[in-house]
């Protein structure tokens, strides 16, 4: 898969509502890199979140208002062809 599949995949799990969260649970490990670091931009310039794995799984399974304007910038993959890196825009 190509960083832009992972993207509109990521982009449905923050557009999307909890049904059967574990299953939603098994997708992103399957996707996502053990080693995943995500940087959060927040609006008005003010600064900036930062994830590991667990942490920004847990924001996709359950995810809220602010998670659903989240826009992605930046993702990258790993030689495993899991996303390693994502840098999103806050609205």
């Amino acid at each position: 898969m190509e960083p832009e599949d992972y993207e509109m995949i990521l982009k449905a799990f923050m557009q999307s509502d909890i049904k059967d969260w574990e299953t939603r649970k098994q997708q992103l490990d399957k996707i996502l890199s053990p080693e995943l670091e995500v940087i959060v931009m927040l609006g008005n310039n003010l600064g900036a979140e930062y994830f590991n794995k667990p942490e920004f799984a847990q924001k996709l399974i359950v995810p809220t208002a602010s998670v659903r304007k989240m826009e992605i910038m930046d993702l990258q993959t790993d030689a495993n062809n899991k996303v390693r890196f994502i840098r999103i825009q806050q609205k």
